[in-house]
């Protein structure tokens, strides 16, 4: 099976919808309540023999959203930092049903003693700080996902422990 694949209720009305990519989900898949309320989203990425699911979002019968789940990459200039070094952070959206993504995260700098927000027009921003004291900080962060209208998709919380070194 290869390309779009919809799958009715009995009584008519889309219940599952989506494309085969080799007879592998693949991309954005939408399943529906008979109501024709939308009670999923889901992006399939086949990577090898594996398939994973990268994005999923649930909702309650009423259509309001109940759970968000997508991988976020946190990509740092490197593993250990000394005093007075400027962190870099690269904050990514890997996946998202939006073309149009935008990012804002709210960060709690254990590092800084500072609550930082950032805001980005595409998947990814940079966090970058410069750190005044040895010893392991995390940083708390919320990442929020806006469609092209800026209206929040849905928030994730994640963090990072930041390890920093006597200056040399």
């Amino acid at each position: 099976m290869h390309g779009l694949s919809t799958e009715l209720f009995p009584a008519g009305g889309v219940k599952r919808q989506g494309n085969y990519r080799y007879g592998v989900q693949d991309g954005i898949w939408k399943e529906y309540f008979k109501t024709g309320v939308l009670s999923q989203t889901r992006i399939y990425k086949s990577e090898s023999d594996s398939l994973l699911i990268v994005y999923e979002k649930n909702y309650t019968t009423e259509g309001k959203l109940n759970t968000l789940i997508y991988q976020i990459d946190r990509n740092f200039d490197k593993d250990l930092y000394a005093i007075n070094d400027t962190v870099n952070m690269d904050i990514i959206l890997r996946y998202s049903e939006n073309p149009q993504v935008s990012i804002g995260v709210l960060c709690n700098n254990e590092a800084t003693s500072t609550v930082d927000t950032l805001f980005s027009n595409d998947n990814k921003l940079n966090y970058s700080f410069i750190v005044k004291e040895r010893g392991n900080f995390e940083v708390n962060c919320y990442l929020y996902e806006y469609d092209e209208n800026d209206e929040e998709i849905g928030s994730r919380p994640f963090r990072d422990t930041i390890h920093i070194l006597l200056s040399q």
